[in-house]
C-alpha cells in the first residue's frame, strides 16, 4: 500500500519535538546537562534555605557564622582585615587557627560581594558546592565509560548522602565545602595522570589548591591519602606491564600538581603551620603517646555502628533523644542507601578484576579501618605513629568520607554492570524465565520476612529490650525502648520497599516490559527518594535569627550592650562553649575550637574557672549524705577557692559572668535574668556584674619569678597571689620594677590587630596585658621601639615600662600570612601562563 504524502508533511506534535529537544540535548551537552540536574535537586531540596530564609541551626548558635560576623562587620565597616580573633579565650589567631579566612578561597569573593548588593542568601555559597561535589562523581565515573544514568547515580550518591548533609546541617560549612572538591580533585589529578595535558594540568592544580583555600586541611590530607592510593595502584599496574618509564612520568606528574597545589594553598598551609606548635593538638602530643592518641581517637567508628549503613535509625535518634550507640548523642547515622550500598557490592563482586574497582573497594575498606581508631587500635597507631602530622588529625570517624565517595562510584560502576548485563541477556535468553521467577521469589521472601517481623514484633521487643541500656525508671525506660523499637520497625519496612520496588524494575526489565534506560532510571529515582527520606529528617529548618531584635529584647544582651567599657564576659557552667555572645561582638573568655591556644587551655585546667566555676556549688547526691563536719570543710574550702577564682577573672578583664545557675553574690552583684536554649534544654541566663574588675592592660610595681611551669600554675592558683599588684613571670628580669601609686595606664585604642596603651609612671614598672600570649605573630614597641613581650602569669603578656610617659603598641603581624600571600599570588599568573601555552599548543595542532 503506497504512503500518502499528506502525512509525510504532517508536523511532529509539540510533545515528541520537546522529547527530540531533551533527548539531543542529553546528547550533545551530557555534562552540561548533567549539571543542570544536579543544580535543579539541590535547588528542590534546600528550597527554603535558599528562597524563604531558613536555616539549619540559629545562626548564634553556628559556628562558623558566629565566628565571622564580628571580623566581617570589621572588614566591611573599619577595613581590617583581622588576623586576631579577641573574641574567644582571650583572644587567639583568627586567620591561622582556620576560624576565619576571607578573601583567600577565590570562588567565594563574587558570593560575598553579590551577598552585600542584592541580598543573596547567606547560605548561598555553601549550598552551591553540592551540584559541584556529585558533578565531581560523574565525571569520574563517564571518563571510565559509564553511561549518563549511572553517573548521574553516583553523583546523587556522594552529594545526598546522609552523613555529608549532616554536616552541613550542623553548621560545618567550611568541611562540607572542602568535602565537595574531593571528587573534583579526584576526577581532576586522574584526568591529568591520563591526558597529561597543559590544560588538564591547570585544573587539577586549581583543584587541588582551591580545596586547601576552602581550609578544612583535615579533609584535604583525607584526599591526598586516596589520590595517593590511586597513584601506587596505576604505578604497580605499569611495572607489572614493565613500563618504569611510564610509571616514572606519572609519579613526576603526581608530585607536580600536589606542589602546584600547595603553592596555590600557600595562605592557608603557611599560616596553619606557624600555628600548630602552640595549639592544644601539638601540645596534647608532647604531653604523652598515650594521652595524645586517646585525645585524637575519641571520635571513633565501631563495628556495631555499621547497623546503620542498613537502618540508619537502629541506635535510636537524637531529635527524640532515644540515641543509645557508641558515638556522641548528637551523631548523624552512617547510612548511604540501601540500594547504593547493594550497588557498589555488585561491583566489587562482578566487576572485581578491573583496576579502577579494586582501588575502590581497598580506599573503602582501608577508610573503613582506618575510622575505627581507638577501636582498631593496631592499624590505626601504625599511621598515628609512623606518618608525619598523621597524630594532628582528631575524630578518625571523619575518613569516612572516602568511604562514602568509594561506595557512590562502586554504585555508579554496579548500575552499569546491570544496564550492559541486560544487553548480554540477549544471547542467552533462555536464563530470562529462571532469572524472572527468582527475582519473583526473592520479592515474596522479603516481604514475608518484613510482615514477619511485624507479627512477631512482640516477641522481638522483649528480645531487643536486653540490648537497650539500662535505666533508673522503668517506667522511662519502657518508653524510650518502645520509641526505639517502633524506629526499627519503621527503618525495616522502607529497607524493605527500597529494595522491593528495585526487585520489581528489575523483574519488568528481564520481561521486557521496561527498557533497560527505564531500568537505571527506576533505580535512580528510588535511590534519591530513599536518601532524601533521610535527609529531610536530618536537616531541620528554622527562621534566621535577628541578632539585632536580640540584643533589644534580650534584657541581658540588652544590659551588656549598654556597657560601653572595654571587658570581657565568662560564660560559664553549660554555657562555655557557646559562641553566641562572640556573634554579638562580646569579647568571651569562653567559645569553641577545636584547636584553641595550649598555654591558655593549660590556665584554664589549672585554675578551674572552665570545669568548677559554678559546678563545685552544686555536688552530686553521693557529697550531699557527708556529715556535717565534713560539709562545712568542703563549704570553706569551696569559698576559698571562689575568692581565688573571682581574684583571677578580675585579672582577665571579667566585668560579667553568665551563668545557668544561681551563684552566690560573695564579690558579685546580680544584675539580670533570661533564658537561653541550649539543644533540647530551655536553660535560665543569670547575669552577674563583677565589681572588682581589672582593666585589661594596668601597671604592677612587683613580679614573681616561677622555676618551671607547674610551679608558675601552683603559685596562680595560691590564695597569696595578687594578680592586681603582682605579676608572675617565667624567667628573672634585669630591670628594678618598684611599686608606683601615682602610675597610669590608658588604652586608646583597641581594634584586633593592633593595640595602643598610655603610661605614666615615677618608676619603672611592669604593664600586665591579660590577652593570650602567641610570640609568632604579636610584637611590641614603647615610643615606636621595639620591646620584648614577656609571658605573663604563663598564658599572658607583659612589658617593662621605664618611667616617664610613654606610648606602648601592640601588633599583630604574621610573616607566614604575607608570605603564603605572596606564593599563592605569584602561582596565579603562573597557572595563567601554562594554560595559555597549552591553549596556543592546543590551537596550533588543531590548525
Amino acid at each position: 500500500m503506497a504512503k500518502n504524502p499528506k502525512q509525510e508533511n504532517v508536523p511532529q506534535s509539540t510533545e515528541s519535538i520537546m522529547q527530540k529537544s531533551l533527548h539531543q540535548i542529553l546528547v550533545e551537552h551530557p555534562e552540561r546537562s548533567a549539571f543542570g540536574v544536579f543544580l535543579f535537586l539541590t535547588f528542590i531540596f534546600f528550597f527554603d534555605v535558599l528562597f524563604s530564609g531558613k536555616v539549619f541551626i540559629p545562626q548564634t548558635q553556628n559556628i562558623t557564622f558566629a565566628l565571622s560576623l564580628p571580623w566581617k562587620k570589621a572588614l566591611i565597616e573599619d577595613g581590617i582585615f583581622a588576623l586576631w580573633n579577641p573574641f574567644l579565650f582571650a583572644g587567639m589567631p583568627a586567620y591561622a587557627s582556620l576560624s576565619y579566612t576571607p578573601l583567600t578561597y577565590i570562588p567565594a569573593i563574587p558570593f560575598l560581594l553579590l551577598e552585600g548588593l542584592v541580598g543573596l542568601p547567606s547560605l548561598f555559597l555553601q549550598i552551591i558546592h553540592f551540584p559541584l561535589a556529585g558533578f565531581g562523581v560523574y565525571m569520574f565515573l563517564r571518563e571510565r565509560k559509564t553511561t549518563f544514568i549511572p553517573s548521574l547515580l553516583g553523583g546523587i550518591a556522594f552529594m545526598f548522602a546522609p552523613p555529608i548533609i549532616a554536616v552541613i546541617t550542623n553548621g560545618q560549612a567550611l568541611k562540607f565545602m572542602t568535602i565537595a572538591y574531593l571528587p573534583l580533585v579526584l576526577w581532576s589529578v586522574s584526568h591529568f595522570l591520563r591526558q597529561r595535558t597543559w590544560i588538564s594540568f591547570v585544573f587539577a592544580v586549581l583543584t587541588c589548591g582551591l580545596q586547601i583555600q576552602v581550609g578544612h586541611i583535615q579533609i584535604v590530607v583525607y584526599t591526598w591519602i586516596v589520590l595517593t592510593l590511586y597513584v601506587i595502584f596505576f604505578i604497580a599496574a605499569l611495572l607489572r606491564e614493565k613500563n618504569p618509564k611510564r610509571a616514572g612520568k606519572l609519579f613526576l606528574s603526581f608530585f607536580a600538581v600536589l606542589l602546584g597545589g600547595l603553592l596555590l594553598g600557600a595562605v592557608q598551609i603557611l599560616p596553619l603551620f606557624e600555628y600548630l606548635p602552640h595549639s592544644v593538638r601539638e601540645a596534647s602530643m608532647l604531653s604523652g603517646a598515650h594521652a595524645g592518641f586517646a585525645q585524637a581517637t575519641q571520635l571513633s567508628f565501631s563495628l556495631k555502628d555499621t547497623f546503620t549503613f542498613f537502618l540508619p535509625f537502629f541506635f535510636g535518634s537524637n531529635e527524640v533523644q532515644t540515641y543509645w550507640g557508641s558515638m556522641p548523642a548528637d551523631a548523624f547515622p552512617n547510612y548511604i542507601g540501601i540500594l547504593i550500598l547493594l550497588l557498589a557490592v555488585i561491583a566489587a563482586i562482578f566487576r572485581r578484576k578491573e583496576l579502577l574497582v579494586i582501588w575502590l573497594t581497598t580506599s573503602a575498606l582501608f577508610s573503613f579501618l582506618l575510622a575505627l581508631g581507638k577501636n582498631f587500635a593496631p592499624f590505626y597507631q601504625l599511621f598515628f605513629n609512623y606518618i608525619p602530622y598523621f597524630d594532628l588529625l582528631y575524630h578518625p570517624v571523619t575518613i569516612l568520607v572516602i568511604f562514602y565517595f568509594a561506595v557512590a562510584t562502586l554504585a555508579g560502576l554496579g548500575l552499569q554492570f546491570l544496564v550492559d548485563a541486560f544487553l548480554k541477556l540477549k544471547n542467552h535468553e533462555s536464563d530470562i524465565p529462571r532469572l524472572a521467577k527468582n527475582t519473583i521469589i526473592a520479592l515474596g521472601i522479603l516481604f514475608l520476612l518484613a510482615l514477619s517481623i511485624t507479627l512477631l514484633k512482640s516477641l522481638i521487643f522483649k528480645y531487643m529490650q536486653s540490648w537497650y541500656p539500662e535505666m533508673i525508671s522503668q517506667s522511662e525506660k519502657l518508653h524510650f525502648d518502645r520509641l526505639r523499637f517502633d524506629q526499627f520497625i519503621s527503618d525495616w519496612w522502607f529497607l524493605t520497599i527500597w529494595i522491593g520496588g528495585s526487585l520489581i524494575l528489575l523483574y519488568f526489565a528481564l520481561i521486557k516490559k521496561m527498557s533497560r534506560t527505564g531500568f537505571a532510571l527506576g533505580i535512580f529515582l528510588l535511590s534519591l527518594a530513599d536518601l532524601w527520606h533521610i535527609d529531610y529528617k536530618l536537616s531541620k529548618l528554622q527562621s534566621s535569627a535577628n541578632l539585632n531584635k536580640l540584643e533589644t529584647t534580650d534584657e541581658v544582651y540588652s544590659y551588656l550592650k549598654s556597657d560601653s567599657t572595654l571587658f570581657r564576659i565568662f560564660p560559664a557552667g553549660a554555657f562555655y562553649n557557646e559562641v553566641e555572645q562572640s556573634a554579638l561582638g562580646f569579647q568571651s573568655l569562653g567559645g569553641f575550637h577545636a584547636a584553641k591556644l595550649h598555654l591558655f587551655q593549660e590556665f584554664m585546667d589549672s585554675t578551674g574557672l572552665e570545669s568548677t566555676y559554678v559546678q563545685k556549688f552544686y555536688p552530686d547526691a553521693a557529697e550531699q549524705n557527708e556529715s556535717d563536719s565534713i560539709i562545712l570543710q568542703k563549704q570553706h574550702e569551696l569559698l576559698l577557692r571562689h575568692r581565688i577564682q573571682n581574684h583571677l577573672l578580675n585579672f582577665l578583664n571579667v566585668k560579667y559572668i553568665l551563668s545557668p545557675q544561681p551563684l552566690p553574690e560573695y564579690g558579685l552583684d546580680y544584675k539580670k535574668k533570661s533564658h537561653k536554649i541550649i539543644g533540647d534544654n530551655y536553660l535560665p541566663i543569670m547575669l552577674y556584674e563583677n565589681p572588682h574588675v581589672l582593666p585589661r592592660a594596668y601597671l604592677v610595681g612587683e613580679f614573681i619569678v616561677a622555676d618551671s611551669a607547674a610551679t608558675l600554675l601552683q603559685k596562680l592558683t595560691s590564695f597569696d597571689f595578687k594578680p592586681d599588684s603582682t605579676v608572675l613571670l617565667e624567667k628573672k628580669l634585669s630591670a628594678n620594677v618598684q611599686t608606683d601609686s601615682t602610675a597610669t595606664c590608658k588604652i586608646l585604642k583597641y581594634t584586633p590587630n593592633r593595640i595602643e596603651i598610655k603610661t605614666k609612671a615615677a618608676k619603672k614598672q611592669i604593664l600586665v596585658l591579660s590577652d593570650s600570649y602567641y610570640e609568632p605573630g604579636w610584637y611590641a614597641q614603647i615610643d615606636y621601639k621595639p620591646a620584648e613581650i614577656l609571658r605573663a602569669n604563663h598564658a599572658f603578656r607583659a612589658v617593662v615600662i621605664p618611667p616617664g610617659s610613654h606610648t606602648v603598641i601592640f601588633y599583630f603581624r604574621s610573616t607566614a600570612f604575607f608570605a603564603g600571600l605572596v606564593v599563592s599570588l605569584l602561582s596565579i599568573p603562573l597557572l595563567i601562563a601554562c594554560f595559555y601555552y597549552g591553549y596556543s599548543k592546543d590551537t596550533a595542532k588543531a590548525a
